[in-house]
């Protein structure tokens, strides 16, 4: 959770600190679990994601904006940067749909592998974790630049959301998401269908995916027009690193309409002091000691420049 609350803080650090004018003082609380709440107690917070009926949590960008703690992931900038230099011509990628993962983490990946087992436009493997950050010996596990080698990736939902949908939009291929519960920040921007359709929906069982992945192969010029559409809005305009630091500075300004404005100073022994821990101290504080002490997260504010 600290490695995920760090690179929330850096973004949020990186949105105020390049931005042309002066942002307000907030203060908020943030949740960086899958789960935000899991109780459904509709507590006001920001969030990764959320249920439909969760209507009072604020969508922040995934922590994985910044990076994953993870060799296999990394750097957002650098995966994007890798993902471009390397990435192929549609014609030249791999035909069949790509997805690795765990799949007891989510019942709708049991469907996945019942749907796509021996299917030869399939190339679906379970990944197996040793511990947290290591995965065994023998699973089929690849790096994110690689998933663009194929034309078809597969997301599925995880413990709630999965953060690798992101990753797999960087790519110029044609993203296959099931009818999901869970909604994140970027979904509103997915087209199912029409000229502008930008990934391919299929059922939460996958049972229509065999058929839908068909009728791509026998149409490329309609597959390559969903991969180009995908990649002109995602890889190329609302994913970007830029387009994040836009989003933070919306969502600073919006909050600040409907909360109240802190005040950034206290008196102590007749003199000012900040309020809370400036970001850059407690980045120090977080490297130094190994971890972020409870009551550090309770007290820090956000003072916008």
């Amino acid at each position: 959770m600290v490695s995920r609350a760090l690179g929330a803080l850096h973004q949020i650090d990186r949105a105020v600190t390049t931005s042309p004018e002066p942002l307000p003082n907030i203060e908020f609380s943030f949740v960086v679990s899958d789960i935000p709440d899991s109780e459904h107690q509709h507590r006001t917070s920001w969030s990764l994601t959320r249920l439909a009926i969760d209507e009072e949590m604020w969508f922040m960008p995934d922590f994985g904006f910044w990076s994953w703690p993870l060799d296999l992931v990394g750097s957002y900038e650098q995966i994007r940067a890798e993902m471009r230099a390397n990435e192929v011509v549609w014609e030249k990628k791999v035909p069949k749909a790509l997805w690795r993962g765990a799949v007891k983490t989510n019942k709708v990946r049991n469907s996945l592998v019942r749907a796509s087992q021996g299917k030869s436009w399939a190339d679906v493997h379970e990944v197996k974790w040793k511990n947290r950050t290591d995965v065994a010996v023998g699973s089929a596990v690849l790096s994110m630049a690689d998933h663009c080698n194929h034309q078809f990736l597969i997301h599925t939902e995880g413990r709630s959301y999965s953060g690798r949908g992101k990753y797999l939009l960087n790519c110029e291929s044609i993203t296959i998401i099931h009818k999901s519960e869970w909604i994140e920040p970027y979904q509103t921007l997915l087209v199912p269908s029409g000229p502008h359709q930008n990934f391919v929906q299929v059922e939460r069982d996958f049972s229509d995916l065999g058929s839908k992945i068909q009728q791509l192969l026998q149409d490329p010029e309609q597959a390559k027009s969903i991969a180009h559409n995908s990649a002109s809005t995602f890889r190329d305009r609302y994913l970007t690193p830029s387009a994040q630091v836009c989003y933070w500075r919306q969502l600073i300004r919006s909050w600040a309409e409907v909360s109240f404005r802190p005040k950034p100073w206290v008196l102590v022994g007749g003199k000012k002091q900040l309020r809370g821990i400036p970001f850059e101290t407690f980045v120090v504080q977080a490297l130094h000691k190994g971890h972020v002490p409870c009551s550090v997260w309770k007290t820090f504010t956000l003072q916008c420049r």
